[in-house]
């Protein structure tokens, strides 16, 4: 923003109009009493626990979809196959992956949202790739998704570390003493040993 202040630039646009927000001190655009910048977003915020290889394409993906909803389900697709790798998969076939997902416990009601949100299936859409038919519903759904399975599966992974909490530590092959390391007993009186006779 120019050094000139706000009061420069009225009049320029008809219906254009900036202000400032008393709580962040930061700008605003607005346009026939719409405002234009910073965008509003209909679609809900990333997991906490988001990995951040996956959450800057997923605050984008949430950036755009009101005005793009093909390039933000195009971004999500893409936040799927970087959980796939998260996850301990490949990442390069989305659907043996989930297959794998699924025999290691992964709730089986993800596949049928994954189905339905084209991420799997004959009409499944590769990730990174733009699909016509994407419409806001469609990228709604894929937020959705991504968040839900990032947290089912951190879920699981906390239950089971709760469960067992020192066992993964204490899993430790045991390695021989060395003579230098083994300590040395103090030599024990055995008894001389009875011989009975007949």
């Amino acid at each position: 923003m120019s050094k000139k202040g706000l009061d420069y630039y009225e009049g320029f646009v008809p219906e254009l109009h900036l202000s400032i927000c008393p709580q962040c001190n930061r700008y605003s655009l607005w346009l026939n009493d719409k405002m234009i910048h910073p965008p509003m977003s209909i679609a809900p915020w990333s997991s906490e626990r988001m990995p951040k290889s996956m959450k800057d394409d997923f605050l984008e993906a949430r950036a755009v979809v009101a005005t793009s909803p093909r390039a933000a389900s195009a971004l999500l697709r893409l936040c799927l196959q970087k959980l796939m790798i998260y996850l301990g998969e490949k990442g390069k076939n989305i659907e043996l992956d989930v297959a794998n997902l699924t025999k290691k416990g992964m709730p089986r009601n993800f596949i049928s949202t994954m189905l339905d949100a084209r991420v799997i299936g004959p009409m499944a859409v590769p990730p990174g790739k733009i699909s016509p038919s994407d419409d806001v519903e469609a990228a709604m759904k894929l937020f959705n998704l991504v968040n839900m399975m990032l947290e089912s599966t951190i879920q699981r992974h906390r239950g089971i570390s709760q469960l067992y909490p020192k066992s993964a530590k204490k899993r430790k092959v045991k390695k021989k003493l060395s003579p230098k390391e083994n300590p040395i007993k103090k030599r024990e009186i055995i008894p001389t040993p009875t011989i009975l006779y007949r």
